[in-house]
């Protein structure tokens, strides 16, 4: 009884902070300039108020507090990393930041993180101590890539708000142990993105913003990095319920690099990009997202889970190969029409 009180209380905190985050954003947003220009690398066509994340951030900071409550004492230290990086977010949203400044702000909030689950990383006192640097070297840079890929891949209506719902629902149904307070948050956070789903449905009438994309990229890797250091979900799990935007910012950033495009400047060349503006709609791109999630990567995900050693190897590598595939050839086939 007290876990389906949580679950209500949880859903409806995440999706109406959600909400009326969105909806204050779309009513006031212009006025405190927080509006989306488009220009020839965007894939709207209407000046748009942007930053509407801001109460998906409300409420996984409520939910972290709760969580805090409940005896979760890293809490603390997750709310200030991803309290960092929303705020530099709203700034970027607002005033365009350096890139560099941005980088520094998610690398401190990636360490603090990391230095809070270091059982997920570290390998134990018998092991030579440049290993265990090899590997957080491994963990900050992939933190970082994955921040930005959610920044990335947050391009079009729908999307983002999707996936996160996609990804944070599958890995409470995968991976919930009993210990009710890290699944309540994530079940908050998918609230809260389903509250903003629906002001973002096409044609959108607010944007994520930054403020929201790369907070819930943060927050994915957080509940990553836990869940490895706690033994409930693996790595390779993760990874899996994670492959269409890892796979489409991944190989377009490389196959950016290797026709020595300017691989660092904004573009919006994208494998789901492509498709919208091929198709001229951005709903039936979130929704062949949500089919290939649902569809395709949530049975190789429980196969990862629940077959461990060389099967989790295998199921990443099969559910990674076709969605690389896909990238490839949408990019080389329609690159030159968009």
């Amino acid at each position: 009884m007290d876990i389906s009180i949580g679950i209500t209380g949880s859903l409806s905190i995440g999706f109406v902070c959600g909400f009326l985050g969105g909806w204050i954003v779309k009513c006031y947003g212009e006025k405190f300039g927080l509006v989306s220009v488009p220009n020839h690398r965007s894939s709207h066509s209407k000046i748009t108020p942007h930053g509407g994340g801001i109460g998906i951030v409300l409420a996984g900071t409520i939910a972290g507090w709760m969580a805090y409550t409940k005896g979760h004492d890293s809490a603390k230290a997750i709310i200030l990393s991803s309290s960092i990086l929303a705020l530099i977010g709203l700034m970027d949203d607002r005033y365009k930041l350096n890139v560099l400044v941005r980088i520094m702000c998610q690398f401190l909030s990636v360490i603090i993180v990391l230095l809070v689950f270091q059982d997920a990383w570290m390998s134990g006192k018998n092991i030579e101590a440049y290993y265990n640097y090899i590997v957080l070297s491994c963990w900050i840079v992939g933190g970082l890539w994955w921040i930005n890929v959610y920044n990335f891949m947050d391009g079009i209506d729908t999307i983002a708000g999707l996936e996160t719902i996609y990804i944070l629902l599958s890995a409470v149904l995968l991976g919930y142990n009993g210990n009710w307070v890290v699944w309540d948050w994530m079940l908050t956070l998918a609230a809260a993105a389903g509250g903003f789903l629906l002001l973002n449905l096409p044609p959108a009438k607010v944007f994520m913003g930054d403020v929201g994309s790369t907070y819930l990229g943060f927050m994915i890797f957080v509940f990553m990095i836990e869940t490895a250091a706690q033994n409930t979900l693996s790595i390779a799990t993760w990874l899996i319920l994670c492959a269409v935007f890892v796979s489409d910012a991944t190989v377009t950033l490389l196959m950016r690099i290797i026709s020595t495009e300017s691989w660092f400047k904004a573009h919006r060349t994208h494998a789901y990009q492509i498709l919208a503006h091929r198709w001229q709609n951005h709903g039936k791109v979130a929704i062949l997202v949500t089919v290939i999630n649902v569809a395709w990567l949530l049975p190789w995900a429980w196969v990862a889970e629940y077959n461990k050693r060389y099967w989790s190897v295998i199921a990443v590598a099969l559910a990674y190969i076709p969605l690389i595939l896909t990238v490839i050839f949408t990019r080389k086939r329609y690159i030159q029409t968009t």
